[in-house]
């Protein structure tokens, strides 16, 4: 009887360690995945931004372009 129960005991031992390691297993899989996901974001956000100051870059030199055309067309006008 004694033998019995501490082949229960063992074999539940077993079943405790297999069932944690499994476990850990899933959540070692989950923060990879969790980080390899914030790492992807991280880079889309740093396109975003690169392209983002691209776009600020061009309105700015369109802005400028404006200016200058405006002038253009000023000093036109007074010829005119």
């Amino acid at each position: 009887e004694k033998l019995k129960s501490s082949d229960e005991d063992r074999l539940a031992l077993e079943n405790v360690i297999e069932n944690f390691r499994q476990t850990t297993m899933r959540e070692k899989e989950t923060t990879k995945k969790l980080y390899d996901d914030l790492l992807a974001a991280r880079e889309q956000d740093s396109v975003e931004m690169s392209r983002l100051k691209q776009i600020e870059f061009l309105y700015n030199q369109t802005l400028a372009d404006n200016a200058d055309l405006r002038q253009l067309l000023e000093k036109e006008h007074q010829l005119l």
